[in-house]
């Protein structure tokens, strides 16, 4: 099981109760994707034909791994909340975590 912390119906109840109401504690603050164009059989040929200088420039775009697919990166900072809720568990996990080690 693993629980959607903050949800009132995913949370898992028990000592995640006390985080309903705070709103969810679930974040994803980096993704990569299929580019919708590049990866068509034009747009494949117009990527193959670019500089590789001009390709990465933005850093938003790359080839996967196996080349085989252009990539869109987009990341945003995490918010406030999120920051400061992995502060106390780092804090818990360092006061706790040692002990059972």
């Amino acid at each position: 099981e693993c629980p959607l912390v903050g949800d009132t119906t995913y949370d898992g109840g028990g000592s995640a109760l006390r985080l309903r109401g705070r709103g969810l504690f679930l974040c994803s603050n980096r993704v990569r994707l299929e580019h919708p164009y590049y990866n068509t059989v034009k747009g494949r040929e117009e990527w193959d034909a670019l500089p590789a200088s001009e390709k990465c420039a933005s850093g938003n775009l790359s080839l996967s791994d196996d080349g085989s697919t252009v990539e869109v990166h987009a990341s945003i900072d995490l918010p406030d909340k999120f920051l400061s809720f992995l502060g106390k568990e780092t804090g818990r996990h360092n006061k706790f975590g040692a002990e059972s080690s």
